[in-house]
C-alpha cells in the first residue's frame, strides 16, 4: 500500500523530475526518476537503484494511453500531469474535467474570445491542436508549454515585424504571436477570379459554417525512424512533401509566415499562414481573409508513435468561417483527402531515401 508520495525539489513553472515514495509498513523509502513530455505529461519513470527498472505510458497526442495501460501514475496523476480519476478515466484539468479518450471536455468553456475562433469550440481541448497548444487551466488554450523552453510558442521577445507582400495586418505584430495578427485582419478584395462561392468584399460575411476533421497515415515501421527524425524531414521539406506551392518557406520554422498556392478551383485558392513548431509538429493559423477559411483557423500535421514503434503522420483542420459550399467540399466529400494522402506518401518516399 503506497503510504506518501512527495515531489523532489519542484520548482514552481518546473517539471517533476524526481517522486520519493514510502510504503505503510515497511523502512525507507524509494526515489523514481520521471521524464515529461512538453506539456507536462510524465511518459517515463526509471527506479533510482541497482535494477533501474524502467516503466514508460504510450498516448496519443489527446492523452488518451494506448496499449494496456490506464494512463494513471501510482501517484494519481496521468494526461499534463493533472490528477486523474482512475475508475472513470476523467482527468481534471483546471476548471473542468476531461475525457482523454473521447479528446473533450465534458462542460462547456466559460471563456469566449472573438478573435480568436478556435477558442468557441465548446467543449474541446487545446483548439483540438494538442500536439501544438496545451490548456492546463480548462479555460483557454495556449501556446507556452513548461518543457519546451521556447520551441513551441511565438518568441515573445521577437522584434516586430512589417507585414508581408499583400498582407492584411495594419499594426505592428511580433514575430509568431499569430493571436495579433489574426485580431489585426480586415475582410479585402483579394479573391481575384476565384472564391465566386463566397463573398471576399469588406462588407460582405466570411461565412457562417465550422468544421473538422482528422486523417492518420502511417509513414514508418517500427524501429525505422522515431517521430522526431519524420518530423525533421516534414519541416525541412515543404516543395518536396505539398503538392501545390508553398511560397516564402523553404523550410517550416517557428514564426515563418507561407503563402499556401492551392490552386483549388471554384474556392478561395491561396492563403498567407503562420507556421508554430515543434520537435514532432507544425501547425499552420490562417492569418488572412480570401482564403478557404477565416483567420484563425488551424491546420495541424503532427508525427506520432504507437507502443509498437510504428510512426504515423497525422493532419488536423479545424476550418472556421467558411460557406457552404466549402464545408460541404471538406465536411462532406472529404475534399482535403487525395491531397492529405499524397503528402503522407511523399513523406515516406523521403523517409526511405534517407535509410
Amino acid at each position: 500500500m503506497l503510504g506518501q508520495l512527495h515531489p523532489i525539489q519542484q520548482v514552481e513553472g518546473a517539471s517533476l523530475f524526481a517522486e520519493k515514495s514510502a510504503k505503510t509498513g515497511t523502512t525507507g523509502t524509494t526515489l523514481t526518476w520521471v521524464f515529461s513530455n512538453l506539456e507536462g505529461t510524465v511518459d517515463v519513470q526509471t527506479l533510482a537503484n541497482a535494477t533501474g527498472t524502467t516503466t514508460r505510458v504510450f498516448r496519443d497526442p489527446y492523452g488518451a494511453p494506448i496499449g494496456g495501460s490506464n494512463g494513471v501514475w501510482s501517484s494519481g496523476t496521468g494526461y499534463m500531469n493533472k490528477p486523474v480519476t482512475a475508475s472513470a478515466g476523467l482527468t481534471t484539468v483546471g476548471a473542468r474535467t476531461y475525457d482523454p479518450v473521447l479528446g473533450k471536455f465534458l462542460s462547456v468553456d466559460p471563456v469566449i474570445d472573438t478573435n480568436l475562433p478556435p477558442q468557441n469550440t465548446g467543449y474541446t481541448s487545446s483548439g483540438n491542436n494538442p500536439a501544438t497548444y496545451m490548456d492546463p487551466s480548462g479555460l483557454k488554450f495556449v501556446i507556452d508549454r513548461p518543457n519546451d523552453g521556447g520551441g513551441s510558442k511565438a518568441s515573445s521577445g521577437a522584434k516586430s515585424i512589417k507585414p508581408s507582400a499583400g498582407s492584411s495586418n495594419k499594426q505592428n505584430c511580433k514575430v509568431g504571436d499569430w493571436s495579433c495578427r489574426v485580431k489585426a485582419a480586415t475582410p479585402e478584395v483579394k479573391c481575384g477570379g476565384a472564391g465566386k462561392a463566397r463573398s471576399c468584399n469588406s462588407t460582405g460575411p466570411a461565412g457562417i459554417w465550422c468544421y473538422s476533421y482528422r486523417y492518420d497515415h502511417p509513414i514508418s515501421s517500427v524501429g525505422k525512424f522515431t517521430a522526431e527524425q519524420a518530423m525533421r524531414a516534414f519541416t525541412q521539406n515543404p516543395a518536396k512533401i505539398f503538392p501545390f506551392g508553398v511560397e516564402g518557406c523553404p523550410t517550416f520554422s517557428n514564426g515563418a509566415e507561407c503563402n499556401l498556392k492551392t490552386g483549388t478551383p471554384l474556392l478561395n485558392p491561396n492563403g498567407v499562414v503562420g507556421v508554430t513548431t515543434t520537435s514532432t509538429s507544425v501547425n499552420f493559423t490562417v492569418l488572412e481573409y480570401g482564403y478557404f477559411d477565416a483567420p484563425g483557423s488551424t491546420i495541424e500535421f503532427s508525427t506520432w508513435e504507437d507502443k509498437k514503434g510504428n510512426v504515423y503522420l497525422s493532419q488536423i483542420a479545424n476550418g472556421h468561417g467558411a460557406d457552404l459550399f466549402t464545408f460541404t467540399g471538406m465536411k462532406v466529400f472529404q475534399a482535403a483527402r487525395p491531397t492529405w494522402d499524397e503528402r503522407a506518401a511523399n513523406l515516406t518516399d523521403i523517409l526511405e531515401t534517407q535509410r
